[in-house]
C-alpha cells in the first residue's frame, strides 16, 4: 500500500471486525442462536470457525497482516448467560483476548451489542419492552470495569437501525416481527441504551482509570436512488429511506432532539454522547414505490426495473 504523505508517528489504526455469533461458534444462549434451530434460516451458526477456541491463531493472523486494530464484539449472552449471573469464564476469556490483542501490537476495538441478544433478555420482550435497555446499561458497566484498562475505544451498538429494521420490519431477523410502530420504540430504546452505555463507560474512565476513552456507535450508510427517477412516489420513498437509515438516529445522538412523525417528540440527554463516527458502507439501493414493499419504505428494485438508466458518471469517469 502506497504510503506518501503519511507520517510514521501519525495515529492511523488498520484492520478487520468481525462479530462473536458469526466467528465464535456455539453461542447458543442468544436469540439468533434460537432463531437459526427453529428453522428461520437456512442453516444453523453451529461451530462457526471456532473462534472461540481459536482466537489466538486468529491473532496471529491478524498481525501477520500488518494490522494494528481489531473490532470484535463481546457476546452479551456469554457473560451473562441468565439474568443476572455472570460468567466468571467468560470474562476470562475476553480478558485474556484483549491481552494477547495487546501484546501483539494490535489496537483492541469492542462492541458491546453485535446483533445478538440473550435469549432470557428477549424473553422479557428484548428491546421492544418498556425499561429493558436498564439491563444493557448494567451489562456495559460490568464489561467497562473488568476490560476497561485494556480498550480505549468502545462501540456501544453495532448497526441499530439495520438490526430493528430487519427484526422488527422486515422479520427477516429475531424477534421476527413486522410491525412499523414496533420498530418505532426498538428505536427509541436503543437510543437510550446507546445513551446509559456511554455515560457509562465514561464514568469508568473518568472516576476510576482517570484515561481517555472514545465511544460511539457503528453506523451503517447507505446511498439510497429512486428507481425511476420521473415517479414522485419513487423519490419521496428514496427520501424517506435516506432520512430513515441514515440522519435519524444520528440526528437524536448529535442534536439531542428525538423526532419520530405521528410517534415521538422529546428531548434526550443524548447530545454529544459520541467521540467519532464508525461508519459502515457496503452498497446503494434503488428504491420503488410500485408494488408491495415490506415496510411502509417501499421495497428494493431488481435489476430489471433500472437497467436502462444511464450509468452515472463521477470524477474518475
Amino acid at each position: 500500500m502506497e504510503t506518501h504523505g503519511m507520517k510514521e508517528n501519525s495515529f492511523f489504526l488498520w484492520g478487520a471486525a468481525t462479530s462473536s455469533h458469526q466467528v465464535e461458534g456455539h453461542n447458543d444462549k442468544n436469540d439468533w442462536w434460537s432463531f437459526e434451530q427453529a428453522g428461520r434460516v437456512g442453516t444453523s451458526s453451529g461451530a462457526a470457525c471456532n473462534q472461540y477456541e481459536l482466537y489466538r491463531d486468529d491473532i496471529n493472523l491478524i498481525s501477520s497482516l500488518g494490522h494494528n486494530a481489531h473490532r470484535f464484539s463481546l457476546e452479551w449472552s456469554r457473560l451473562e448467560p441468565r439474568e443476572g449471573e455472570w460468567d466468571e469464564a467468560a470474562f476470562r476469556h475476553y480478558a485474556d483476548m484483549l491481552s494477547d490483542l495487546r501484546q501483539k501490537g494490535i489496537e483492541p476495538v469492542v462492541t458491546l451489542h453485535h446483533f445478538s441478544n440473550p435469549q432470557w433478555f428477549s424473553d422479557r420482550g428484548g428491546w421492544a419492552a418498556s425499561g429493558n435497555h436498564r439491563f444493557f446499561s448494567r451489562y456495559a458497566r460490568k464489561a467497562v470495569q473488568a476490560f476497561g484498562s485494556q480498550v480505549r475505544f468502545w462501540n456501544t451498538i453495532n448497526e441499530p437501525v439495520v438490526y430493528l429494521y430487519h427484526g422488527f420490519c422486515t422479520g427477516l431477523w429475531p424477534p421476527g416481527h413486522k410491525s412499523f410502530s414496533e420498530a418505532a420504540v426498538v428505536f427509541r430504546h436503543l437510543l437510550y441504551a446507546h445513551v446509559d452505555a456511554y455515560h457509562e463507560i465514561h464514568k469508568h474512565y473518568e472516576s476510576v482509570l482517570k484515561t481517555p476513552v472514545w465511544v460511539s456507535i457503528a453506523k451503517h450508510m447507505s446511498v439510497f436512488t429512486p428507481c425511476n427517477p420521473m415517479r414522485l412516489r419513487d423519490r419521496w420513498l428514496t427520501f424517506l429511506r435516506d432520512w430513515f437509515f441514515n440522519h435519524l438516529y444520528l440526528q437524536a445522538l448529535t442534536t439531542g432532539f428525538l423526532f419520530f412523525p405521528g410517534l415521538f417528540c422529546e428531548f434526550l440527554s443524548a447530545k454529544s454522547t459520541l467521540d467519532f463516527i464508525g461508519l459502515n458502507y457496503y452498497t446503494r439501493h434503488f428504491v420503488t414505490g410500485g408494488g408491495a414493499g415490506p415496510t411502509p419504505l417501499g421495497a428494493d428494485c431488481d435489476e430489471k426495473h433500472h437497467e436502462g438508466q444511464s450509468p452515472e458518471v463521477n470524477a474518475m469517469g
